[in-house]
């Protein structure tokens, strides 16, 4: 805490005048003493008072000179000068070593003790600490009201970022970004070290912390969850190292960040279990029932064309840390539905959120499998191809996409596709283009296997050839040879 210069030549009852310098500094205390060498007594931002019995009536410029140096050397904020102590006025020699060092220079006239000087300071700091105090208090306050909202964990950095004016950086147990909160943002290389660092710290599998000095400013990071079962680190940028009050503001967001994190850990594992129900509804025929149930909960399935991720993962947490990181990704409009299915996390995305999706698990657990585009009868087949892959074990690129290899990558062209679609027509422009085409993906995912699909789709394998052959004779396909239905899956994954 210090107190501007200016504010204290403007307390009338002191009678200070300025009689050189600026009345910009800012005056942390203020310290008497009329030894020749004061500056083993004193610290940067004092105010020195001094009536001057150190100087001979005969000492020349040069002493002034070397005993103002001493003082500018230190950081000193100011010279007060009490008159018709020893002499009257202050002597010019001093003015002159003062002006010459930049040096504020206030005569303190002889009604005024120095020690009504100090009480005036200390005062002043005393309101200081009063006033932060009070910040503090309703800084936790609204703190505190942030995590009783819906979306705790964001509210309450959203709001710590706010009162501390900081960048505050929510990073997951690999250390890798998962929100960030304030107007303030990080340089490419801050944000790296802070990558850095977090993972230093969460190799350790202990609760710390640590203070990071950046290009801009200093970085508090600090773990959260239990020792050995860590869930991530908090990263508060500021452009200056906190003082106590800031300290106690981020502590307590650290506190309410943690509870949070926690809590929302236990929520991912319940929609994770959830998550897996709707899979096997979703795959097994009863899309309906998923998206009703779902519907309850204010969410929805992803649309079709759908994109199947998969990766293994190591720790028994980590499918949940993954599944929130995608949420997060997820809230620009996007939609997953990510679980665990055999020992495999599993990620369904919408195929123009796929190459995002993809790059955020390939950060955190590579290799990912990408699926190529399925509607929600070819996800089961998508999955099986994505868990062979991971099987097979190849090492080398962080996304294996699958059925992108040069010819099969040509289907993606958007002028494959028009064609495509225009050549569906009569399909896709019947009053049961819906549940036809159900049918023939769900027949032709399973290899043109009647009883697999049938049971997928919820159906009788007799209705099941019903509709695949009204599908053959609106497109005049033949699906009892080979090559219609590789005809007819090749026109499904372009349109």
């Amino acid at each position: 805490m210090a107190m501007p210069l200016a504010e204290l030549l403007a307390v009338q009852a002191l009678g200070l005048r300025l009689l050189c310098g600026p009345d910009t500094v800012e005056v942390g205390w203020a310290h008497s003493s009329d030894l020749a060498d004061p500056t083993p007594f004193l610290e940067p931002g004092n105010l020195l008072l001094t009536t001057g019995t150190q100087f001979p009536d005969d000492a020349p410029q040069h002493s002034y000179d070397a005993y103002v140096g001493r003082l500018a050397a230190l950081g000193v904020a100011a010279v007060g000068f009490g008159t018709e102590v020893v002499r009257s006025g202050t002597p010019e020699q001093l003015i002159a070593a003062c002006t010459a060092h930049g040096l504020p220079l206030i005569e303190v006239p002889f009604r005024t003790p120095f020690l009504a000087v100090v009480r005036r300071i200390a005062d002043a700091q005393a309101a200081q600490d009063h006033a932060r105090d009070l910040w503090t208090l309703e800084a936790q306050r609204s703190l505190s009201l942030a995590a009783l909202s819906r979306d705790r964990i964001a509210a309450v950095l959203d709001e710590l970022a706010h009162r501390l004016s900081a960048a505050v950086v929510l990073l997951d147990l690999h250390g890798e970004p998962m929100s960030v909160h304030g107007r303030r943002t990080l340089s490419t290389g801050d944000a790296a070290a802070v990558r850095r660092e977090a993972r230093r710290l969460l190799q350790r599998r202990l609760r710390s912390g640590a203070a990071l000095e950046v290009a801009r400013g200093v970085v508090n990071l600090q773990t959260l969850g239990r020792r050995d079962e860590l869930r991530g680190v908090l990263a508060v940028a500021t452009e200056a190292r906190p003082d106590t009050a800031a300290t106690a503001v981020i502590t307590s967001a650290v506190a309410l960040a943690e509870f949070a994190v926690e809590d929302a850990a236990r929520q991912q594992e319940s929609a994770l279990t959830l998550n897996a129900e709707l899979l096997e509804l979703a795959t097994s025929g009863a899309l309906d029932a998923a998206r009703r149930v779902l519907s309850v909960a204010g969410r929805r399935l992803p649309e079709a064309p759908l994109r199947v991720l998969q990766t293994r993962f190591g720790s028994v947490s980590e499918p949940g840390e993954l599944e929130h990181a995608l949420s997060v990704r997820a809230g620009a409009g996007q939609v997953v539905l990510a679980t665990r299915w055999r020992d495999v996390f599993v990620a369904i995305v919408e195929d123009r959120a796929a190459d995002g999706a993809a790059e955020l698990l390939a950060l955190r657990h590579p290799p990912v499998v990408l699926s190529r585009p399925v509607g929600w009868t070819g996800v089961g087949a998508a999955l099986r191809e994505g868990l062979e892959e991971l099987d097979r074990g190849r090492t080398g690129s962080p996304i294996i996409e699958l059925g992108s290899g040069p010819l099969l990558g040509l289907l993606s062209r958007e002028d494959v596709g028009a064609a495509a679609e225009r050549r569906l027509a009569p399909l896709l422009g019947d009053p049961d283009a819906r549940e036809l085409r159900r049918a023939v993906e769900a027949w032709l995912s399973h290899n043109a296997a009647w009883e697999p699909a049938a049971r997928e789709l919820g159906i009788h394998r007799h209705t099941l050839k019903a509709h695949v052959r009204r599908a053959g004779a609106l497109l005049g396909l033949d699906l009892d040879r080979f090559e219609a239905k590789a005809e007819l899956w090749a026109l499904l994954q372009a349109a």
